[in-house]
This record gives structure tokens, C-alpha cells and sequence, in this order.
């Protein structure tokens, strides 16, 4: 084996004829990285948890210690990681991936604990805010029946960003995903997730289960002493630029390729606001189950809008700038490629409004964008597209190319990952090849390329951005043969 950055420093050093040399493939491997031993780290590798400050994670050890914290939390009013940030400082690998083929009958070494759940009707949920860095966690394995199973058992009113998950076995009961099992936001407070994915993974759940969430809640109300409804409106759940790319996941009912059952409870939003809002997601994973299955969400159709029970105010659900080229299969006609049901449970009402905006599907991966609804369901700018159209970038109106998408020859759209300049969906050394006649000016390359190339987004591609993939990749322990 040769190690890349000899390879690299070598192409880098030739002046001539850069587009018209052949290069050594290269081939994506487990990094080069310490496999978890188990254990729970004492104290995490730096910071005081500020947001100037984070605290730094950097391997198995400190990111099970993050989870302990979660778990250990003893009543709402004092969640442990409440108001903390934290920042992924490298790749963590959790098991050794040699056997990941065989992980459904055989299980690796170690077996992930998440962080957080509901304990006597007390919500232990991550409530601070996790920066990914763009790296990625290998290896995640669980498989038990409980629900709440994920990297995150619960994240409640906390945001995730830029984070990878990659060839992770999550197998559990009802609220099962690779990311979050749960994911709240409640009483005037927001859950984020953004520039997410979870790739080349397997998830089985029972039911409310998803790539990157099983269960997902926006709850904007109470009742007090008198029964009287108090209106909290300014809560929401948003998904932005967050992927399934080549993951399975399968269940029962309600499976989505990100979001298994999305729920919204007493929200007072008006026609331009959203309860629950998913913009530019995308999924490639084969998705199956019975009732309520989806290519970004499997159903919406437990939303509940109207004065009872203590719930009211008018809720909105929007899926804007997303895509599926992933294969949706259901016993039942709930399934689609958007979403498998939308809209209140088991009756009309005029309070809920679903919007589907500048959305689209491969012909054949499902019939519709959505399978069945009960709400007032709008569907703008939407479409089913052949295979051929999905490869022109022009068909994809309100998808913006220079900023989160991107269509290499010969392919649909994927959402930009840090370095993927050749838009598979992973970094491999063969970015860096790709990004070499591109700084050398040679011909054909679209505007976006170059703005995917500008890796640390200082508004020109330069060698810069290929020191920096090459230094992300020599932490990810790329190698070339």
C-alpha cells in the first residue's frame, strides 16, 4: 500500500498535461483509526462546553461519555446537556467493520448504549448542540427490542450538524434509527438536524422507523389546572440538507428513508410557517414496511390541530427542495416517494395544511409523491421524473446547484458532502484526483464544480481546499493501492 499523501504530493508536483494522465484508483477503507475498546471516558479531550469553548470529542471513549451525561439526567427542568456545545474532533470508529455483513446474525465487539429515552414519563434527551465537523462515526451497532434506539436515543429541543454515520446496524423496537430514535421540540424551543447522512447502513425497527429519525414531535401547547389551552407557537423541528444514501431501512408501519413518523401537537403557525419543515433531503436507500411508508418521511398522519384534549391552533408540515431515487415498497397504499400518508388521523380537518414544494421522485421507485391524505395537501412544482430527466439539472426548479446539490455526469442529484467532488456520497482520494484538472483550467466542468470544489468556502478553489481534503483524508486513513 502507498500511503495518499505521497501519491497526492507527487501529482501536485507535475506542471504538465494534468487532464491527460491516468492515476492509481483508489479505494475507500475502514480508517486508519483506533477501534473502541468499550469504555467510558473520564472526562472529554477539551473545552468547557461554551459555545466559544466546546467540548471536544475525539473518540469512542469521549462519545460514550456524551452519552452517559444524557442518561444520567434526572428530571426535565435539569437536563444534563442543556444549553452545552460540542464539536466531533476526528473520525470514531466503534467496531471494527471487517464482518459488517454478518452483524445481523453475529454481533461485533461492542454495543452502542444511546443517549437518552423517557423514564416514568421524564424525558432524558440531548438538549445542547453537537457540531459533526463533517466527520463521520463507523460502526455503530445495536440491536435489542426497546424503543429509543440510535446513536441518540432522544434528542430533545437539540440540534445535530454535519455529521456522518456510516455502515451502522440498528436493529430495535418502535423509535428506532441510525441517528436519533426521538426527536422533540417542545414549549417554545427548536430541534435541529442539518447537513446530516447516514450511509451504506441497515435499520430495522418495529414501528416509527427511519434513517435519521424514528419518531419526530413538535408539541406547542398545555394544559394547565383549568383545562384551559395555552398557546406556545414558536417551537419547531427542522431538517435541512440531510441524506440517506444507500441505507435500508424496514418495519412495520410508519418507515420513512429519513424520518419514520413525523407529529405535530397544538401549533399555531400561519401559511408561510412550518411545524415541522424538511428542505433539500435526499434519499437512495431501499425503504419497506406495511402502512405508511415514504422516501423522506413515512407518515405524517397523526397530526392533530383541533381544540381537544388540551391541543389546538393550526399546524403546517412543508417538504421543500427534496428527492428520492431510493426503491419505496409497502403491503398497503400508504407509500411514497415523498411520504407514505399526510394529514390528521382518521378525519379531515381544515387546520392542517401539508405543503410539497419543488419535490421529486424517480419513476418507478413509487407511484406517487405521497400515498394518501386526509389534510389540505399541496403538492407545487413537484414531479415524477425518468430516470433520464432526473440527470439534467435544469429539471430540478427551486434546487440550488451552487450551494447544496450537485449532478455529476451520468447521475441524479446528491447533496453536496465536504470534498465529494465526484458526488457519490463519500470522500475517497479520488475527489482530490477530480479536483486537480479543475484547478488546472481544463474544459467542461459546470459552475457548481467549482463551487464543490471550494472546500473551505472562500470564494475561489485553490490549493488550499486540496490541502484541506488531503489533510481530512489522511485522518480518515485513506489509503491507495
Amino acid at each position: 500500500m502507498i500511503g495518499l499523501r505521497k501519491i497526492i504530493s507527487g501529482i501536485l508536483s507535475t506542471t504538465v498535461a494534468i487532464s491527460a494522465m491516468s492515476f492509481c484508483a483508489f479505494a475507500a477503507e475502514t480508517p486508519d483509526l483506533p477501534v473502541w475498546d468499550g469504555t467510558v471516558a473520564a472526562a472529554f479531550a477539551g473545552g468547557s462546553g461554551t459555545e466559544a469553548d466546546p467540548y471536544l470529542i475525539s473518540d469512542g471513549a469521549q462519545l460514550a461519555l456524551l452519552m452517559k451525561n444524557i442518561n444520567d439526567t434526572t428530571s426535565e427542568a435539569a437536563q444534563a446537556t442543556a444549553g452545552k456545545y460540542y464539536e466531533l474532533t476526528n473520525d470514531i470508529v466503534l467496531n471494527d467493520l471487517a464482518n459488517f455483513d454478518s452483524w445481523s446474525t453475529a454481533a461485533p465487539a461492542n454495543e452502542w448504549v444511546p443517549g437518552g429515552s423517557v423514564d416514568n414519563y421524564i424525558p432524558k434527551g440531548f438538549a445542547g448542540f453537537l457540531d459533526g465537523n463533517h466527520y463521520e462515526i463507523f460502526g455503530l451497532y445495536i440491536d435489542n427490542d426497546d424503543q429509543y434506539n440510535g446513536l441518540f436515543g432522544y434528542v430533545y429541543n437539540g440540534q445535530v450538524k454535519d455529521l456522518g454515520i456510516g455502515y451502522a446496524y440498528v436493529e430495535g423496537g418502535s423509535c428506532t434509527a441510525a441517528l436519533a430514535g426521538y426527536v422533540r421540540a417542545s414549549y417554545d424551543n427548536i430541534a435541529a438536524i442539518s447537513g446530516c447522512t447516514v450511509r451504506d447502513s441497515v435499520v430495522v425497527g418495529r414501528n416509527n422507523v427511519g434513517a435519521i429519525g424514528g419518531y419526530v414531535e413538535a408539541v406547542g401547547g398545555y394544559v394547565d389546572s383549568s383545562d384551559k389551552y395555552i398557546e406556545s407557537a414558536d417551537n419547531k423541528v427542522t431538517f435541512n440538507c440531510c441524506a440517506n444514501v444507500n441505507t435500508k431501512v424496514s418495519g412495520n408501519n410508519y418507515v420513512g428513508g429519513l424520518i419514520g413518523l413525523a407529529a405535530a401537537y397544538g401549533v399555531n403557525y400561519s401559511d408561510d410557517e412550518f411545524a415541522i419543515a424538511f428542505t433539500d433531503c435526499a434519499n437512495s436507500g431501499s425503504i419497506s414496511g406495511k402502512k405508511g411508508v415514504g422516501g423522506i418521511v413515512g407518515s405524517s398522519k397523526d397530526l392533530v390541530s383541533s381544540p381537544q384534549a388540551g391541543y389546538g391552533g393550526k399546524i403546517a408540515m412543508s417538504f421543500r427542495n427534496c428527492f428520492n431515487n431510493g426503491v419505496i415498497a409497502a403491503t398497503t397504499p400508504h407509500v411514497g416517494g415523498i411520504a407514505g400518508t399526510v394529514g390528521p388521523q382518521d378525519r379531515a380537518d381544515s387546520n392542517v395544511v401539508t405543503k410539497i414544494m419543488n419535490c421529486y421522485i424517480i419513476d418507478g421507485t413509487a407511484d406517487a409523491l405521497y400515498g394518501y391524505t386526509e389534510a389540505a395537501t399541496e403538492a407545487n412544482g413537484s414531479d415524477i421524473f425518468t430516470a433520464d430527466e432526473a440527470k439534467n439539472y435544469a429539471s430540478f426548479v427551486g434546487f440550488e446547484f451552487d450551494l447544496n446539490w450537485i449532478i455529476a455526469d451520468g447521475t441524479a442529484p446528491s447533496l453536496r458532502v465536504f470534498g465529494d467532488a465526484i458526488a457519490d456520497g463519500k470522500v475517497t482520494a479520488q475527489d482530490v484526483i477530480d479536483l486537480l484538472p479543475i484547478k488546472a483550467g481544463a474544459g467542461g466542468h459546470k459552475l457548481y464544480d467549482f463551487v464543490n470544489a471550494d472546500i473551505d468556502n472562500s470564494g475561489a478553489f485553490d490549493l488550499k481546499d486540496i490541502n484541506l481534503l488531503m489533510e481530512y483524508l489522511k485522518n480518515k486513513g485513506a489509503k491507495a493501492e
